[in-house]
């Protein structure tokens, strides 16, 4: 039979025993909560100091917060966002039928990925890869939604203009071959042309007509040489040439281009100095010149085209990694 004293140092042992494990657990929990707290720390400083705009709402589509990221490219601060929804941001340039697929998605529980045009507090339109997915709580039931967004609109903008030199390629390439068929026809008018030339003499009543064809396919061939020179079948041809010479013949065809409104001036500088240049390359040059004036002067203006003597002292090199030179162009837009 036990002893009064060993029942009781029993209860004492377990008591103990209750304290410890009580101790432990709490211990237990305390370091869980600590590397709980350390785990919340490390994702929000994650989150603030994310590059890609991160917006979180309610299951309603309330804002209840945003990153700085979000604060610095759309341009409005947390305080003027929460409470509010994402349509501050909308753009107007996407179809209804885009935000119920949106919304529909979201809703059933699913994760949501796609591209939007979104606009910011100063009116400026952005480009968005865009990804929703919702936040569950324990019972499984959404109560929040997470919008992380990385603007893409200068990838965009990179990825439009490589389009654009692959199109402009592509035209130099067809208006290439296209001139370069033309440019054997010409060959066959002006040499016919020539030879009716030849056979009915200067006091023949034809013989005017017969020079003006010969003219027209000169200028034709001029316009063919370009097209090559677009498609890049033609060399350079570099020649010791007076640009005031090259400009006469460039300022016939400039008046079709820049149209009525705009009145053109010529204003060669007199014992202008030869330069060495290819006059197929300085017409472009001077036509796409002619033709952003005409764009900035939609209303009409002046356009002016002035050759010059220049004497480039070192210092003026220097200055300048690009010489310009000696064709002044200026336009009243």
């Amino acid at each position: 039979m036990e002893s009064h004293g060993d029942a009781a140092s029993q209860a004492a042992e377990s008591a103990l025993i209750r304290t410890i494990r009580g101790a432990v657990a709490l211990g237990r929990a305390e370091q869980q909560r600590r590397e709980l707290e350390d785990t919340f720390r490390t994702l929000y400083s994650a989150i603030e100091q994310s590059a890609d705009m991160v917006l979180i709402t309610d299951s309603s589509g309330v804002i209840e917060y945003v990153n700085p990221a979000f604060e610095k490219i759309t341009g409005y601060s947390r305080a003027e966002v929460t409470g509010q929804t994402p349509r501050i941001l909308k753009s107007g340039e996407q179809s209804p039928e885009l935000y119920r697929e949106l919304w529909e998605k979201i809703g059933g529980g699913e994760v949501y990925r796609g591209v939007l045009v979104n606009r910011k507090k100063t009116g400026e339109s952005f480009v968005v890869e865009k990804t929703i997915p919702p936040v569950r709580n324990a019972a499984g039931r959404v109560t929040h939604f997470i919008s992380n967004d990385r603007d893409i609109s200068e990838r965009r903008r990179l990825e439009a203009a490589l389009f654009q030199a692959q199109k402009m390629d592509a035209i130099g390439l067809l208006a290439g071959g296209v001139a370069h068929d033309f440019n054997n026809l010409l060959l066959v008018i002006s040499s016919y042309a020539e030879l009716m030339q030849d056979s009915i003499g200067p006091e023949h009543r034809l013989h005017r007509n017969v020079q003006e064809i010969l003219s027209a396919s000169r200028r034709a061939a001029d316009l063919t040489r370009q097209l090559l020179a677009l498609g890049r079948k033609q060399t350079q041809t570099l020649q010791i040439l007076n640009l005031n010479t090259v400009l006469r013949d460039i300022s016939r065809m400039l008046p079709r281009l820049i149209g009525e409104d705009v009145e053109l001036t010529i204003a060669p500088e007199a014992d202008l100095g030869k330069v060495k240049l290819d006059p197929v390359q300085l017409e472009q040059i001077v036509m796409n010149l002619a033709a952003n004036a005409r764009d900035a002067m939609p209303a009409g203006g002046k356009l002016t085209i002035a050759t010059h003597n220049v004497e480039l002292d070192d210092a003026y090199v220097q200055a300048r990694t690009v010489v310009p030179p000696g064709l002044e162009v200026s336009d009243s837009g």
